[in-house]
C-alpha cells in the first residue's frame, strides 16, 4: 500500500518521489536531489537552449539626486508626532 504512494519515479536516478519536480526546460520529472538543471544534467543545458530571463529595470542608486527637502519632511514629521503626543497628554491630564 506505501508503494502505491509514490507514483512519479525521478528520471535521472530512478528513486520513487513522492514529492515531484518538474523541470521546466526540458519537462523530466525528478526528485528534490536533481531538480535543478544542472543537477540532473539537463539537455537543455548542454544544447545551450537555456536562455535566462534577467530584469530589464536597472536602478543606480549612486546618481540618485537629492532635493535638499528630505531634512524638511523630516521635521515636519517629528513635529507633526509632537503634537499628537501633547494632545493625548492634554486630554489625559484634563479628563
Amino acid at each position: 500500500m506505501e508503494e502505491n504512494k509514490a507514483l512519479n519515479v525521478c528520471q535521472y536516478c530512478g528513486k520513487p518521489t513522492y514529492l515531484p519536480f518538474r523541470c521546466p526546460y526540458c519537462g523530466g520529472i525528478f526528485c528534490e536531489e536533481h531538480r535543478l538543471p544542472e543537477a540532473h544534467n539537463c539537455p537543455s543545458l548542454r544544447e545551450k537552449r537555456y536562455v535566462p530571463h534577467y530584469s530589464e529595470v536597472h536602478v543606480d542608486y549612486s546618481v540618485r539626486q537629492k532635493n535638499g527637502k528630505e531634512f524638511e519632511y523630516i521635521v515636519y514629521a517629528v513635529l507633526l508626532v509632537a503634537m499628537i503626543e501633547l494632545v493625548f497628554w492634554a486630554v489625559k491630564v484634563l479628563v
